[in-house]
């Protein structure tokens, strides 16, 4: 006979798919701040790499 049993394995899946479940909306807000954040770093350094070649 098998047991049907939850496993630990699966307990922990249904764990991080309740948390994924719960985080998306999360993510969804966070990944625009994120990207305009990183388009602002990358442009300010590379005007300040190109300011400090031209001086």
């Amino acid at each position: 006979m098998e047991s049907h049993e939850i496993t630990q394995e699966e307990l922990e899946q249904i764990d991080v798919n309740d948390w994924i479940k719960n985080h998306e909306v999360v993510k969804d807000r966070l990944t625009p701040a994120i990207i305009i954040t990183a388009v602002v770093i990358c442009s300010g350094l590379l005007t300040l790499s190109f300011a400090g070649f031209l001086i």
